[in-house]
């Protein structure tokens, strides 16, 4: 259900408003929100309308993004967190970059990387 609330957040444009309270929600206070309405009650004290963001929650295009995500975690082999894939093309993760506190300085290193090949 959460990356159906985050790709709905984008496709409404509302992502930057609710993400961060959202992550916080979710992680640091294990808040159940774990159905489109309850998501939809969370983001309206945000500021979103909560019918648009389950209407849009429940839409095929949402779905069709959530799909395309998926597939391509499978295809990276991901099969724990934490793990990031950068540019679709590396996959890192604690146990590669040496530690959780390695794991972003790969990240930036790898994506400025890529930056500068394109």
């Amino acid at each position: 259900p959460h990356a159906y609330a985050f790709y709905a957040l984008e496709a409404m444009g509302e992502l930057d408003k609710v993400h961060d309270a959202l992550f916080d929600a979710l992680a640091g206070e294990r808040r159940p929100l774990n159905d489109a309405e309850t998501l939809g009650d969370f983001v309206a004290s945000y500021g979103v309308d909560a019918a648009t963001f389950v209407e849009t929650y429940n839409s095929f295009g949402v779905r069709a993004r959530v799909q395309q995500a998926q597939a391509k975690i499978r295809g990276a082999r991901v099969t724990g967190t934490p793990t990031m894939l950068v540019d679709g093309k590396y996959v890192v993760t604690a146990s590669m970059a040496g530690s959780h506190e390695n794991v972003l300085k790969v990240v930036e290193y790898l994506a400025e990387k890529e930056h500068a090949a394109q």
